[in-house]
């Protein structure tokens, strides 16, 4: 009888063990069910990514057919820079010429030249300092983006050591330009 019992009991925990691996399979069966799409929506993921992939390649080739023409443009642009040899004088008589003619006055011109690797360009950075009213600073900056040569205005800033003997209304401002030069090939 005893025996009996005990083969009993070790037949419902095989039961028991299988059951559990039934129910544990049948969910994980269910979880990966869910997660399956039907072949519709597969098709429909993969034609978008298609369209997604089709459109870049026509910006591509439209970006490729432009480069020649950006390549004019790039080199218009370098051959209307001022030489390096006389750059600093062009630079130099124009922003003194743009003051004059929207009554600032220019304290200091600083000049630092950075070679740009691989092009016949120098890059020119200009710090300078003007005085005067807030409408003549205006057109000063207006003047020097509508010059012929390029200008970039990358800071401004006010000095806060204003000569108490300036007139109200008076302002300094401390000027950061680049400008390109070209170099002897």
């Amino acid at each position: 009888m005893k025996d009996f019992l005990l083969k009993k009991r070790l037949i419902l925990a095989a039961l028991a063990v299988l059951l559990l691996a039934d129910g544990a399979l049948a969910y994980f069966n269910l979880k990966m069910s869910e997660n399956r799409q039907s072949p519709d929506q597969v098709l429909a993921v993969q034609n978008r990514q298609l369209n997604l992939l089709k459109g870049d390649v026509l910006r591509a080739a439209k970006i490729r057919e432009k480069v020649p023409e950006n390549l004019v443009t790039l080199n218009k642009f370098e051959a209307s820079l001022p030489s390096e040899s006389n750059g600093y004088s062009i630079v130099s008589q124009e922003i003194g010429d743009i003051a004059r003619k929207t009554r600032l006055s220019v304290d200091n011109i600083k000049f630092g030249q950075k070679v740009l690797a691989n092009r016949n360009l120098d890059q020119i950075n200009i710090d300078i300092t003007v005085n005067g009213d807030y409408n003549g600073i205006v057109r000063f900056l207006n003047a020097l983006q509508r010059s012929k040569n390029a200008y970039i205005v990358e800071t401004l800033e006010l000095d806060s050591q204003t000569s108490n003997a300036a007139a109200p209304g008076t302002l300094r401002i401390g000027v950061h330009l680049v400008t390109y030069f070209r170099t002897a090939a």
